[in-house]
């Protein structure tokens, strides 16, 4: 009886040790947002397109949100190669400001500090889809969720392309020009500048 009791703790303690690894293995590495030592790039261009839908400031991970949004880049990543568009999670926590929808403007260029992310590159076809169910779970089809803004240049949209992933979080970005829409964001605001706009 005496040895029964001894074991029992044991065996808990080897089961829980089991579901913590494999929980490890099963959630994405990705579970929050970079924080401030990581290593940043800066990329600079003009916002392509959004995507919508269930994509526009979805929960993931550990209680935050993510924005996703195509930018061309207007210099290359690489020597000798064209500048090509890229995507961009603005992740965020749900106490952090959303980007403002005057963010969404094509006439602006901008300049953002990210963090290169391999694991959620996808096709711009990928990111161009959502599928759609019913509430019993039955598919519906594939719904369209690419909004590519007013003044883009659609022909840089190629479903094939391949679409290397940038993570954004908030106050790692700045206007390098005026909006051509009333009451953007002016030249070297930031989401620190304007905490609550879009909120």
């Amino acid at each position: 009886m005496f040895h029964r009791r001894r074991t029992r703790p044991l065996t808990l303690a080897l089961v829980a040790v089991v579901a913590v690894a494999w929980l490890t293995e099963a959630l994405p590495a990705q579970t929050s947002p970079p924080g401030k030592n990581v290593k940043r790039t800066t990329l600079t261009g003009r916002v392509l397109a959004e995507v919508l839908g269930l994509s526009d400031y979805h929960l993931v991970g550990e209680g935050f949100n993510v924005k996703v949004f195509i930018l061309r880049m207007e210099t290359s990543q690489k020597p000798g190669a064209l500048p090509s568009p890229v995507k961009v999670e603005y992740q965020f926590f749900k106490w952090q400001p959303t980007l403002p929808d005057t963010f969404f403007d094509y006439s602006k260029r901008y300049e953002l500090r990210v963090v290169r992310d391999p694991s959620c590159d996808q096709t711009l076809d990928q990111l161009s889809y959502m599928e759609a169910e019913d509430e019993s779970g039955k598919p519906l089809g594939r719904d369209y969720v690419l909004r590519p803004l007013e003044g883009a240049p659609k022909e840089l949209l190629k479903p094939e392309l391949l679409l290397p992933c940038y993570v954004l979080t908030p106050g790692n970005y700045k206007a390098l020009t005026e909006s051509k829409q009333s009451g953007a964001l002016k030249p070297g605001d930031s989401f620190r500048d304007r905490p609550t706009e879009g909120g």
